[in-house]
C-alpha cells in the first residue's frame, strides 16, 4: 500500500513539473517586442507673406521704428539695468547715432559744393570771415542804421526803481547816440534816473501807441506814419542785442552773403 502511495505521488509530481513554467536556467524568456515608432508630426510650415511695394514700409516709418526700438530698450534697461538690457540698449543707441553721423559727414559734403545753401557764406561766423569784411563793411551796415534813425524812433518805458532798468538805459543810451536815433523816455512810476532824468510821465502816450507794458525796462520801435509801436524786446539787451532786433525791424542785412534766389528755383 505504501508502495503504491509512493508511486502515486511521483507520478503527480511529474506531472506538476512538467506543465509549471520552468525557471531554472535553461529557460529564457522572450524580450519585450518593441514597441511602434510614434511618427513625428510634420512641422507646421509658415506661410510667406509676400508685401507688396505699396505695403512696403515708408523711410518715415523706418525711423520712427528704430526710434521705438530704442526707447523701449531704454525703458527696459532703466526698470532692470542688468547687464544685457544695458548693452542691448547700448547697441541701439550706437545703431542710431552711426545714422546721424553718416548723415551729418554727407550733408557736409554737399554743402560744400553747393553755396547757395551754405549758410556760413550769408551768416559768417570765423574769425578770418568776418575780418576780411573789413571797414568797408562795418561802415556800410552804419549808414544803413543812419538811414533808419531819420525814419524811425525808440520808445523806452522804465521805472526808477527798476534794477534792470538801471542796468539797461546806459547800454540804450549809448547805443542810440551811436547811431543817431531818438528815444522818448517814458517813467510808468513818474520818476527818473541818472540817464534819463525827464521821462515822459503822461502814459496816455503809451496807451494810444498801445505800448503800455507790464514789464520793464520796454523798449518800441516807432514809425510816425504807423498808429502802432513796435516791440523790439523786454527785460535787459546789450548793444548787439539791439543791433539784430533794430536791423530785422527796419530791414537792414547784417550779413555779408546772399542766396541765389534763381539757383534755388531750380532746385525746386
Amino acid at each position: 500500500m505504501k508502495a503504491f502511495l509512493f508511486c502515486l505521488a511521483m507520478i503527480f509530481s511529474m506531472s506538476t513539473f512538467a506543465y509549471e513554467t520552468p525557471k531554472s536556467w535553461i529557460y529564457y524568456q522572450d524580450p519585450p517586442k518593441p514597441e511602434p515608432k510614434k511618427e513625428k508630426p510634420e512641422p507646421e510650415k509658415k506661410e510667406v507673406v509676400i508685401v507688396s511695394p505699396s505695403e512696403k514700409m515708408t523711410a518715415k516709418e523706418i525711423l520712427k521704428k528704430i526710434g521705438e526700438d530704442y526707447e523701449e530698450k531704454f525703458a527696459i534697461a532703466v526698470l532692470n539695468p542688468s547687464r544685457e538690457n544695458i548693452l542691448a540698449e547700448m547697441a541701439a543707441k550706437k545703431k542710431f547715432m552711426d545714422m546721424s553721423e553718416k548723415f551729418a559727414n554727407s550733408y557736409q559734403q554737399v554743402i560744400w559744393k553747393t553755396p547757395e545753401f551754405d549758410y556760413t557764406l550769408e551768416h559768417p561766423m570765423r574769425t578770418d570771415t568776418l575780418w576780411a569784411n573789413g571797414k568797408d563793411g562795418y561802415d556800410r551796415i552804419q549808414q544803413k542804421f543812419a538811414e533808419a534813425a531819420t525814419r524811425y524812433g525808440l520808445l523806452y518805458v522804465f521805472r526808477s526803481d527798476c534794477p534792470y532798468c538801471k542796468k539797461f538805459s546806459p547800454v540804450l543810451k549809448l547805443f542810440a547816440n551811436a547811431h543817431g536815433f531818438s528815444i522818448i523816455n517814458v517813467s510808468l512810476d513818474g520818476q527818473g534816473t541818472q540817464d534819463f532824468p525827464n521821462p515822459v510821465k503822461d502814459l496816455n502816450l503809451l496807451k494810444r501807441r498801445n505800448a503800455l507794458p507790464e514789464v520793464v525796462p520796454a523798449l518800441y520801435l516807432i514809425d510816425p506814419k504807423e498808429p502802432q509801436a513796435q516791440a523790439l524786446g523786454f527785460g535787459i539787451m546789450n548793444s548787439k542785442d539791439l543791433e539784430e532786433r533794430i536791423a530785422e525791424a527796419v530791414g537792414i542785412n547784417l550779413q555779408q552773403g546772399t542766396i541765389t534766389a534763381s539757383k534755388l528755383d531750380v532746385l525746386d
